[in-house]
């Protein structure tokens, strides 16, 4: 039997979200334990190692390019890797972010090998796919491989010793090329469940207590030109038989006294919501726990919002993108005005309380689109209950990223190191972000006469027009939930949450969360 780690650290806390135990991590641990190896979850986004490695790390962290270091930093990275090291590990698993936790998980790879050259890493989770083979382009010898995808069947083969030549899902080096083997569509549930025991998931009391739930292995069959999330979990969908889901959901709520989750399938399978909302009302958790999740509006627009609401669904999160059908035809979004109009309505009408996400400004927007689109909020504003706003993001292998010349879209020289390391804090208003390292065609203009401060301009300018023209708050479907599991007003409870994020107040933050935890725990069998 040999040592498995499965490592997280995402630097600083950009979303509350990131201190939620995370799923793919017990999972893999779960897949580890089946495989007969001893399995442990390090994930460093809990509030405790937040607080231990202090806010002024995590912000000096945050001004460094990718090449670049400073002694305490750097300090930093070795003492990570010394107690790893220590620790006797043979694989780990490291879970790699954007932004200041790629920049950290990086050196850390690099640092353990040198400690331990004959450790194996390999690099999981979702910024692989975003990255790829960029990752080894940029890392050296410092991963042995890359898991796309979930890449379940790839861990489990890959903790029996396999090869990375014969494990799927697997991006990796051999004689100074980069190869891949094939992907393969994943039944989530050929695999064990996540271990959550804080004997497996180090420091699992010290994050919120808001756990995640699986509907499907989270292939998207849709070809929006900026998702990412097709070329992550591939278009085949396979869904999870519901009464997995619920055997898994009885068995957080019993053992880890969970009564909040979150949906994390971006795309729902088609009446998903609805089936496990129909096995909840007859089941024993009836009345027990609270959920929030995706949604999409081609995709779910003819679910039982009603049962939904009644089993515990108390927030639906759409990505709308724009309101109007030129954008979302130039978007592939698959949907028109009308039909956003329609499930929203029939949505909030059932008491689910409503989210609407929009990317402003969008690659080729208009002056026409853009009041189009303010002007139908104010339509809306009856059935929509928070609207969020979001930037264009230009991801390597999207179709924007694919092919940006097509959509007028001009990428800086250094797109790919600075988008692996750029710090995406949607909590903090866009004029203090740092300029994004491409540029895209906008009102009229080609994208060499927009400069970062006139996306940021008009985003700022949309953000205001939402909250003081249309009056529609900003308040999360996840923060949502976590104000029903506090007991707090939602959009009170938001700019708390806020306010703690960008002050790098994480003793409040967890203060916030210490109630609701305490009682959780008088929850459990």
């Amino acid at each position: 039997m040999s040592k498995v780690l499965i490592y997280n650290f995402s630097g600083e806390l950009d979303d509350v979200s990131h201190v939620f135990p995370n799923d793919r991590l017990a999972r893999l641990a779960g897949i580890v334990r089946e495989q007969g190896h001893e399995a442990t979850v390090l994930d460093r986004a809990n509030f405790g190692d937040l607080l231990r490695i202090g806010p002024q790390y995590l912000q000096t962290l945050g001004g460094l390019s990718f090449r670049e270091s400073r002694p305490d930093y750097a300090a930093g990275v070795r003492q990570e890797a010394a107690q790893i090291a220590a620790g006797g590990y043979e694989t780990v698993f490291m879970n790699l972010w954007h932004g200041t936790g790629f920049k950290f998980s990086v050196d850390l790879a690099a640092e353990l090998r040198r400690l331990r050259p004959g450790i194996r890493i390999f690099g999981v989770g979702q910024k692989v796919d975003w990255f790829r083979e960029h990752i080894l382009r940029l890392t050296g010898d410092s991963f042995d491989g890359l898991v796309t995808g979930l890449g379940y069947w790839a861990v489990a083969l890959l903790a029996q010793g396999r090869e990375p030549a014969q494990t799927p899902n697997l991006i990796w080096r051999q004689d100074g090329s980069i190869r891949e083997t094939a992907k393969e569509v994943l039944a989530v549930d050929d695999f064990p469940g996540p271990l959550y025991g804080p004997e497996v998931y180090r420091q699992i009391d010290e994050k919120a207590p808001v756990y995640s739930l699986t509907l499907s292995n989270q292939a998207c069959p849709n070809a929006c030109v900026f998702c990412i999330r097709p070329e992550n979990y591939g278009r085949e969908v396979r869904r999870r038989p519901v009464a997995r889901v619920l055997a898994e959901l009885t068995e957080l709520r019993t053992t880890r006294g969970a009564t909040h989750f979150r949906i994390e399938d971006s795309t729902p399978p088609r009446g998903a919501l609805t089936e496990l909302a129909q096995a909840l009302l007859a089941s024993p958790l009836r009345g027990q726990v609270r959920l929030s999740a995706f949604s999409r509006v081609d995709q779910n627009s003819a679910e039982d919002f009603a049962a939904m609401a009644r089993a515990g669904f108390v927030s639906l999160f759409f990505g709308l993108e724009s309101l109007d059908d030129g954008m979302l035809r130039r978007l592939r979004k698959g949907t028109t005005y009308e039909a956003i109009r329609a499930t929203l309505r029939k949505a909030h009408d059932a008491g689910i309380f409503t989210v609407g996400c929009f990317i402003f400004p969008s690659p080729g927007e208009t002056a026409e689109s853009m009041e189009t689109t303010l002007r139908r909020l104010g339509e809306l504003k009856p059935a929509l209950d928070s609207v969020l706003a979001v930037p264009a993001g230009i991801q390597p292998f999207t179709e924007w990223g694919r092919h940006p010349e097509r959509y007028g879209i001009r990428l800086d020289p250094n797109y790919i190191e600075e988008t692996m390391i750029y710090p995406v804090r949607y909590e903090v208003p866009i004029e203090h972000w740092r300029p994004l390292p491409f540029r895209y065609p906008l009102l009229g203009r080609p994208a060499e006469e927009v400069s970062f401060a006139d996306i940021a301009r008009l985003l700022k300018g949309f953000v205001e027009r939402v909250r003081d023209e249309v009056g529609i708050a900003r308040v999360p479907d996840y923060y949502y939930l976590i104000a029903d599991l506090l007991g707090r007003e939602p959009a009170a409870t938001a700019r708390e949450i806020v306010r703690c994020i960008m002050q790098r107040d994480y003793a409040a933050l967890r203060g916030l969360f210490r109630g609701a935890k305490e009682a959780a725990g008088s929850c459990r069998a």
